[in-house]
């Protein structure tokens, strides 16, 4: 049985213009985000090049990616009619 997967809202930061650096911090919703609330997750990729939206994959098209020099992190969202 596959795992249902769960919302989550995400601020992306890039703390500095010069670093190379993309800090994440994944919230349960967006009441959460802006009461300051607890993060579900927080990461920081080094090496960030860039981000490419406006893509199909795996039939979904409502996708983000994250790219930098050492990996490639896809975001799927899910489908506007659920």
């Amino acid at each position: 049985m596959a795992k249902k997967w769960k919302s989550r809202w995400c601020v992306m930061r890039k703390l500095s213009p010069v670093a190379d650096c993309l800090h994440l911090q994944l919230y349960g919703d967006s009441k959460d985000r802006y009461k300051q609330g607890q993060t579900k997750a927080s990461l920081s990729l080094q090496h960030f090049l860039g981000v490419e939206s406006g893509f199909t994959l795996d039939k979904e098209s409502n996708t983000i990616a994250i790219i930098c020099q050492d990996v490639t992190v896809f975001w799927l969202s899910t489908p506007e009619n659920d």
